[in-house]
């Protein structure tokens, strides 16, 4: 809990694959995973792509991920969301239940909200 979102938000709402994950998805999940531990969460480069904005060049060449882009990339890399559309092209709201969003063979279970306890 070192990004403290407790203090951040009063809730967050998280949904789990339906379905359990093969050996060989499991074996790729953790190959991508371990591609990007300790990458650090940034909006702005999110902003960019998902704007077609040029690339800053002053800006650091170091990558970042915005929570749902990471989400889409992860996906990818066992071949559950299709590979036409950038990771960057995916917002939080496209992995509600309210989207519908369609995995290829898996899908998203129900929402599940996250309460934060007020201190």
């Amino acid at each position: 809990m070192r990004e403290r979102w407790a203090d951040q938000y009063c809730l967050i709402v998280v949904r789990q694959l339906r379905y359990a994950l093969t050996p060989e998805v499991s074996r790729r999940l953790c190959q991508f995973c371990k591609g990007v531990i300790g990458l650090r969460y940034g909006i702005a480069p999110f902003l960019t792509r998902r704007n077609s904005l040029p690339p800053n060049p002053a800006s650091s060449e170091v990558r970042t991920y915005f929570c749902s882009e990471l989400v889409a990339a992860a996906y990818k890399s066992i071949e559950y969301l299709r590979r036409d559309l950038s990771s960057a092209r995916y917002s939080p709201g496209m992995f509600s239940a309210s989207y519908n969003l369609q995995l290829i063979e898996n899908e998203l279970g129900p929402e599940i909200e996250l309460v934060f306890s007020p201190k």
